[in-house]
């Protein structure tokens, strides 16, 4: 299927080289059965993990049924084995641990550089540096990630184009996001890093002004926290959680870079302000009459935040000390930027819970609400609700009743269509040798149709008669039957049937039968 012509790809069925069920996963047809049961199992189990997820919501957004994702991991499998899959279950997993490990990987580091919090086991600091390397790893793991072509909506899982892909976007601001601060500090201190008289020095500052380049990473890291989810309230609820996270570490990074500058600034002049606020917190820190612990000034510390938040100066006195004056300021600006995003979103939602989603609930409604006044039968009344249920339906009843698309010119209603089917056109070969604008206009003349499982196409019937038309399967499964019943091919998306009705009028017409819903043009 794959062999010398790899653009022949997802080619009609009757072409297929391989005898593949359209039932049955590749990992399934590729790994047999034998004596050693349990390590089959872990061999499906491992490749799987790579390979294109069933269950990913993102996954809906580029391939149209479970059909077109079966042929897609048949392809990784067979030809991409080392890549992983974007959609992946193991990157699933992955998005969420490198997420979870470079939070706590700044806490850790915010701790070690900090003059103001107690002293910490060093085996402590140790779990930072683990954290690093994870980090680290990520670099190798992202560079045998296939990437989305935003300009086909495809995605490439050939490794040496992810590589490429990757180092010419990616990798110079993720290397140096990645830097390990916390092991090239534990290497100059050892066993003395908890020590917080030893870190006012210009090697630890300089640490922390680089730390600040670590926010890139974070911020990407939580794209893990606004993709597609299935449930609408979970989707959001992470969204709003990404920026609520993205808020706290920003701000809490900004002050400690304030803080940094004033104690660089301190020892360049020699002198103290009394009034700033990092020194009265400090003489706080050290008064040998008062010891406090870190719960005290990790408050101190998240209430000069929330306050940055509320657009509020922050301090134990006055704030007349001019670096003070300038952290308000940058402060100020940034809580007014997360509160911007935090509309944005909040538009979002709000947009899409009154329009596309109001609109399909209240069509279904008035669908179940017809049924009854009409009292038809249960079993006719299901097959509505399955053919509403349909993807490609529900995008079909958002296109008509949603205005954005309505209100769209002529001319880009137009590109969308050539843009669906004029690529299942051009591989049939009565149109392969054909100018691609005449292949458009007759995509233009292309109607649209669903039907339900277990609906047929076209009757078997002996003598010739007027052909139903060329077929093509846009989504779905089709059986098409010999005239005898004694064979059986299947047709999947992108797959075409009755290609003798461009050339004849009267044909013998085979039984063609929907396996799934489908939707045919």
């Amino acid at each position: 299927m794959y062999g010398k012509k790899r653009n022949s790809f997802r080619e009609s069925y009757y072409d297929h080289a391989c005898s593949m069920d359209y039932e049955k996963d590749v990992i399934n047809i590729d790994i047999q059965e034998n004596n050693f049961y349990w390590w089959v199992r872990v061999k499906r189990w491992w490749n799987d993990i790579f390979l294109l997820s069933y269950s990913d919501p993102r996954s809906r957004c580029y391939y149209r049924s479970s059909h077109s994702m079966r042929m897609e991991r048949m392809r990784q499998f067979r030809y991409c084995r080392g890549a992983i899959h974007p959609f992946s279950k193991f990157r699933n997993f992955w998005e969420c641990i490198i997420l979870s490990v470079d939070l706590l990987s700044k806490m850790i580091f915010h701790h070690s550089t900090s003059i103001l919090y107690g002293e910490l086991s060093w085996k402590i600091y140790i779990i930072g540096v683990i954290c690093e390397a994870v980090i680290i790893s990520d670099l190798f793991i992202s560079m045998l990630t296939g990437y989305i072509v935003k300009e086909d909506r495809s995605i490439n899982l050939e490794i040496r184009k992810s590589m490429m892909n990757f180092c010419s976007t990616k990798l110079f601001f993720h290397f140096i996001s990645s830097m390990p601060l916390q092991s090239i500090m534990f290497l100059n201190y050892g066993k003395n890093i908890s020590c917080a008289i030893c870190k006012c020095n210009m090697f630890v500052f300089t640490l922390r002004l680089v730390s600040v380049l670590r926010l890139y990473r974070l911020y990407d890291a939580s794209d893990y926290w606004k993709r597609e989810r299935s449930s609408f309230r979970a989707m959001y609820f992470f969204k709003f959680l990404r920026i609520a996270v993205l808020g706290l570490v920003t701000m809490l990074t900004t002050m400690k870079l304030a803080d940094t500058i004033h104690l660089l600034v301190v020892m360049q002049s020699g002198e103290v302000d009394p009034l700033s606020y990092y020194f009265s917190v400090i003489v706080f820190k050290y008064d040998e009459r008062f010891p406090q612990s870190n719960f005290v000034f990790w408050t101190l510390e998240l209430a000069r935040v929330f306050k940055s938040f509320l657009l509020f100066s922050f301090g134990l006195r006055p704030q007349i000390h001019y670096w003070d004056k300038m952290t308000s300021l940058c402060s100020f600006i940034l809580a007014n930027i997360f509160y911007m995003w935090n509309l944005v979103e909040c538009h979002s939602c709000l947009s899409r819970v009154k329009y596309p989603q109001e609109q399909l609930i209240m069509n279904k409604n008035r669908i179940i609400n017809l049924l009854r006044w009409r009292q038809l039968s249960d079993t006719f009344s299901l097959k509505v609700l399955e053919y509403h249920n349909f993807n490609m339906t529900r995008l079909t009843i958002t296109e008509k009743q949603n205005g954005c698309y309505q209100s769209l010119p002529a001319s880009l209603k137009k590109e969308i269509v050539i843009s669906s089917y004029a690529k299942y056109l051009s591989r049939i070969p009565c149109f392969s040798e054909w100018p691609q604008n005449l292949i458009e206009e007759i995509s233009i003349l292309l109607i649209e149709d669903v039907y339900l499982e277990n609906d047929v196409i076209t009757e078997a019937v002996a003598a010739p008669v007027a052909s139903e038309g060329l077929i093509i399967v846009d989504v779905g499964v089709l059986a098409v039957y010999s005239s005898l019943d004694s064979d059986v091919k299947y047709l999947i998306d992108g797959d075409y049937n009755g290609e003798l009705s461009l050339v004849t009028d009267e044909i013998s017409v085979v039984p063609a039968v929907v396996l799934t819903t489908s939707k045919v043009v």
